[in-house]
């Protein structure tokens, strides 16, 4: 069997092209680690929720670059 991943990312679509940041890696190979919510909480952060309930949130810099890059499994 197969196990879920999720990715989080943000993205930039800028007149040169498209930038893309990691943001999250969730890993369900255990189901505590399923990601169920990814949601913007201001113009500049972002907070995910596992399944088992941590709550991880990453901040955005105005370029769209996370201060980190979060994991959960």
């Amino acid at each position: 069997m197969i196990d879920p991943l999720w990715y989080v990312y943000v993205h930039e679509d800028g007149r040169l092209g498209e930038r893309r940041w990691a943001v999250g890696y969730f890993n369900g190979d255990d189901p505590d680690n399923e990601l169920r919510e990814a949601v913007w909480t201001g113009p500049d952060r972002i907070r995910m929720t596992t399944a088992g309930g941590a709550v991880l949130e990453v901040t955005v810099a105005p370029g769209g670059r996370p201060d980190r890059t979060v994991s959960a499994g």
